[in-house]
Order: structure tokens, then sequence, then C-alpha cells
């Protein structure tokens, strides 16, 4: 029950953007960041994957492992950056700002994954699919 506690908690914390900023596919289609309504739902379900990865890696390492103070402070950074994506898409509305945190976002992801890397290899290796869905976002604030 402990244990599904902490672990409902994490993701709670962790998605706490999506439930403040909703998702607003108009905005999205305004700016042709995607071309079609079901792919805005894609990009937010690949998000939604991305995090539950994320929480799942810090609860590995939480559960299993000593924490140091790298970690812990490239946690929060990404934390910070994850949340503020969603509040500068959804509810600034703001593209160049988006298009910032979206590269801050792919630098905090990677240096979380090679922080992660120096405590546990599985946990990091539950990162990859983060590191590369954060550089494929860049890629699409990048290049629209």
């Amino acid at each position: 029950m402990k244990i599904s506690l902490t672990l409902l908690t994490i993701f709670f914390l962790w998605f706490l953007s999506f439930l403040l900023f909703p998702y607003n596919h108009l905005y999205l289609n305004e700016i042709n960041f995607l071309n079609s309504f079901t792919a805005g739902y894609i990009y937010c379900t690949m998000w939604i994957f991305s995090y539950i990865l994320i929480v799942t890696s810090i609860y590995i390492i939480a559960r299993y492992k000593k924490v140091n103070k790298d970690y812990l402070f490239i946690l929060i950074i990404n934390y910070i950056l994850s949340q503020t994506l969603t509040f500068s898409l959804f509810e600034l509305n703001n593209h160049i700002f988006a298009s910032f945190s979206s590269i801050s976002i792919f630098i905090s992801t990677y240096f979380f994954y090679k922080e992660t890397k120096k405590i546990d290899i599985v946990a990091s290796l539950i990162l990859l699919p983060s590191v590369l869905w954060s550089l494929i976002n860049v890629i699409l604030f990048i290049f629209n």
C-alpha cells in the first residue's frame, strides 16, 4: 500500500501541469504545429507516456538506490522545465517560449539520463524513450 501511495504521489506531481493547463488543440492547429486533430492527441499521449517512464525511473532510483545531490538537482530542474512547456503552450499560447522550453527540456532530460545512468543502468534505460521524445519535440518546434 505504501508503494502504491508513493508512486501515485509522484505521478500526481509530474502530471500537475496537465491538470492545471488543459490541452488546447485549437492553438496547436493555429500555429500549424500538427496537421490534424488526432495528431495533437498523439502528441499529448507521447508526453504522458514519457512522464510515466520518468516517474517509473524515479521510483526505481528512490526505492532501491542511494540518491546523490547531482541527481536531485537535475531531477528538480527537469521537473520545473517539464511543467513550463505545458504552461507556455496551453496557457500563454507562446510558440517562441515553448520552443526554448522544449530545447531546455531536451538538455535537462539528457543530463537526467546521464545522472541516472551513474546510479542505475536499468532506470536509465527506461529514460531513453523520454530523451528521444524530447529530441523529437525540439525538432517539431524548430522546423515549424
